[in-house]
């Protein structure tokens, strides 16, 4: 592909503010009071692959709602917005996630989940400045 093949790819794009295609969810500062339970309580030291299938904690529905923590479902892209900026990762199933993350939700009809995690991976720190 030349340089001006591509600026045209380019150009055809549609371009967006991430708002506009993603539900964002911004857990709760509070962590549940235990860890017990079989749903994921994903922390920052979880994040060592671009997938998320499990977590060192887990925690029951019942706890996270105790704390006003909303689940994430799969396919939720994982950025990490305190500690460690930037890292991103998707869930392969339900989890609930600490305050270090926010959880977007890619409005499956305009993106698709894992090419926004590879270009905000690609990102990193800049997606923040």
């Amino acid at each position: 592909m030349t340089i001006t093949e591509a600026n045209k790819w380019l150009q055809a794009w549609q371009w967006v503010e991430i708002k506009d295609v993603v539900d964002i969810i911004v857990p709760t500062r509070d962590q549940p009071k235990r860890f017990i339970g079989d749903i994921p309580w994903v922390t920052l030291p979880d994040i060592n692959d671009f997938f998320i299938r499990s977590a060192k904690k887990n925690i029951t529905h019942e706890d996270a709602t105790e704390v006003s923590n909303r689940f994430m479902p799969p396919q939720t892209v994982l950025l990490s917005s305190a500690g460690s900026l930037g890292k991103v990762a998707v869930n392969t199933r339900r989890i609930y996630a600490n305050q270090q993350f926010y959880g977007l939700v890619a409005k499956s009809n305009l993106i698709d989940p894992v090419f926004l995690a590879f270009g905000l991976q690609r990102l990193g720190e800049d997606f923040f400045f």
